[in-house]
């Protein structure tokens, strides 16, 4: 079974290495069948040709490798700057909420029995509730403030997207759970969500997606939580920077939380997507990602930063093909200018090529002068390179051969002359001495 199933395929694979034995016979002859001038060229062509393709290939890839650890660099120094814009923002909420936290006089407001009274009331007004709207006027880029009072003899006093509200409007709120119940959490971040509406107003309606920020408000009597203060601020207003951002022009920069759920509005169709919808995965909370990496089929670097606090990732994807692109057209200049200089080198190798074979194609010519009888032909010597030694020796050889032919010729001319002497004396005999003696006494 295996020698017939051997037998079954032999003769394809033989008829493959005939086939290519014969294209190289068909290539060899073609090739022999060339002018020398056509050889010396395709040769010095082909050899110039693979040494400027692996050499453009080594530099290709040095330039390409350098230009992307430039680029990896650069990005990443550009995207840790976008994180500290945003990590100032952050900074300056969390300042804001501890200066109001730990205010002397909200502490006491928020810590003593209310009594309605109108000098009490009078100073709610005109002292602790303008707190609130001045922190809001000198930092525009706050969206709300809200200040959840524990004590229930306080009323409620608010405005617009600032007050005073009673803790009982959140304290069943699972959003807020987590740091009401937990006793040794201070503050924390909330994920991006809808802003917190506590009026039922026409004009105040949830639209803004904001993040926001807790801190406790501690007694100075017993150290109990007397209230809470959160501070919203919109997602667009937070990553602002990202859309002057440098690193835009030539990738997507974004932020992300710690849902993989991209929370920045600059990315056209991804926000509010996940980071396996655009093909990232891998990039972890709390480390710094640097990579090149496939996003939807195209190579591209990868660069996430992570930003404590709101647990927030500034993350970028730049395709290689943009970081390449100085590299792109540098090759594509190389390659004009070594085409027009393999140009003019194929031409010039043509041209001495030609001039060579010109003082060869002399001693041809005379050749076939000789050959064809003519024996008293010379070839001019000029220089002393290897083609005027073959025309000196074509010369020797000349004289030498018609030196012989003469010689030749002269020995055919005496044999020739010997032959018809040879005749003479056959036709006319010389006369015997002794009829020659008697002769002479009979005329006597």
């Amino acid at each position: 079974m295996a020698e017939r199933a051997f037998a079954s395929r032999q003769p394809f694979d033989l008829r493959d290495g005939n086939d290519t034995m014969s294209f190289m016979k068909r290539f060899t002859r073609f090739f022999h069948n060339w002018s020398v001038i056509y050889k010396f060229v395709a040769i010095y062509v082909s050899i110039l040709l693979v040494s400027l393709a692996v050499t453009g290939y080594m530099l290709y890839r040095q330039a390409a490798n350098s230009a992307i650890e430039q680029a990896q660099t650069v990005l990443e120094q550009n995207l840790l700057q976008t994180k500290e814009s945003i990590k100032e923002k952050v900074a300056m909420t969390e300042n804001i909420s501890q200066i109001i936290a730990f205010d002397s006089r909200m502490q006491t407001f928020l810590d003593s029995d209310f009594m309605i009274e109108s000098i009490q009331l009078q100073d709610y007004r005109d002292n602790i509730a303008p707190i609130l709207d001045n922190i809001m006027r000198q930092n525009p880029y706050i969206h709300s403030i809200h200040v959840y009072m524990g004590n229930p003899t306080i009323p409620e006093l608010y405005g617009g997207y600032d007050g005073f509200y009673g803790m009982k409007r959140i304290q069943d709120d699972p959003q807020y759970r987590p740091i009401l119940e937990n006793h040794a959490l201070r503050s924390a971040w909330r994920d991006l969500h809808k802003e917190k509406v506590l009026l039922v107003r026409p004009d105040l309606t949830a639209t803004a997606d904001v993040l926001s920020f807790n801190r406790k408000v501690y007694s100075i009597r017993n150290y109990e939580v007397a209230g809470m203060v959160e501070i919203e601020i919109t997602a667009k207003e937070l990553f602002k920077t990202l859309v002057d951002s440098v690193s835009t022009d030539i990738g997507d920069v974004f932020v992300a939380d710690g849902g993989d759920r991209i929370v920045s509005e600059n990315v056209p169709n991804a926000y509010g997507k996940r980071l396996e919808q655009l093909d990232l995965t891998g990039l972890p909370l709390d480390v710094s990602v640097n990579r090149i990496a496939s996003v939807g089929g195209e190579r591209s670097i990868v660069i996430s930063i992570p930003l404590p606090g709101p647990g927030l990732r500034v993350v970028g994807v730049f395709p290689l093909a943009h970081v390449l692109d100085k590299v792109y057209e540098s090759i594509r200049t190389t390659i004009v200018v070594l085409a027009l200089a393999l140009l003019l080198l194929s031409l010039l190798v043509y041209y001495v090529t030609a001039k060579l074979l010109s003082r060869m194609k002399v001693l041809l010519k005379a050749m076939k002068q000789v050959r064809e009888g003519s024996l008293d032909v010379s070839v001019p010597v000029v220089w002393n390179d290897e083609f005027s030694q073959m025309a000196l020796s074509f010369n020797h050889m000349t004289e030498r051969i018609h030196g012989l032919v003469e010689t030749v010729y002269k020995a055919e001319l005496l044999e020739k002359e010997a032959e018809v002497k040879a005749l003479e004396s056959q036709i006319n005999p010389p006369l015997p001495l002794q009829h020659a003696g008697d002769d002479l006494l009979g005329g006597a």
